[in-house]
């Protein structure tokens, strides 16, 4: 019985090894596609790139700086975050609804009066901020990303936009970074 516990440890120990193995494969291909898409939405914009440890945009938004980068999660998972330094007098929440946002917390909740977004997104925070820096524009890209449920937050000196997954299109990188400069731009 004992040698049976024993083995049927070692076996349980090689699996889950072999588990966050493949999982750490399936993040880094997911990754490797990444360089070469960010490394010409970088070069088309005039940006830094830098691909160590992980694919990274830096430059000036306006007088803003901003960085658009890839990392994974505690799970392993890859993700796309955009931070933009600039100054907030009043606070934006966008996120895609939870299951508490749908049943629970109504409350606070903002409306932009375009019917898809209101549908799509949780808009919370100042209602004049959200009117001023919510436009179509932005708004489309948003819907655009949805897939990818992004979830924004502009706090104190700190916008930060994030995405699940890491996203290859160019062009919807290229929107994504746009969007930080329309919402943060004065």
């Amino acid at each position: 019985m004992f040698i049976n516990r024993m083995l049927m440890n070692l076996f349980e120990r090689d699996r889950a090894r072999r588990a966050d193995g493949n999982r750490y494969m399936r993040a880094n291909s997911m990754i490797t596609g990444t360089k070469t898409a960010w490394a010409e939405v970088a070069a088309s914009l005039d940006y830094a790139f830098d691909e160590e440890p992980e694919p990274q945009i830096r430059g000036l938004l306006g007088s803003a700086p901003f960085e658009l980068f890839a990392a994974f999660d505690r799970e392993g998972n890859p993700f796309t975050s955009l931070l933009v330094h600039a100054d907030a007098t009043e606070t934006i929440e966008v996120s895609v609804p939870s299951w508490v946002d749908r049943s629970v917390r109504r409350a606070g909740v903002l409306r932009t009066g375009d019917a898809d977004f209101d549908r799509a997104f949780v808009v919370r925070g100042n209602a004049d901020l959200v009117k001023a820096r919510l436009d179509a524009d932005v708004r489309s890209t948003l819907l655009a990303l949805h897939y990818r449920s992004p979830w924004l937050s502009w706090r104190g000196n700190l916008f930060r936009a994030e995405l699940d997954g890491v996203e290859l299109d160019v062009d919807l990188v290229a929107r994504f970074i746009a969007l930080g400069k329309r919402i943060t731009s004065s």
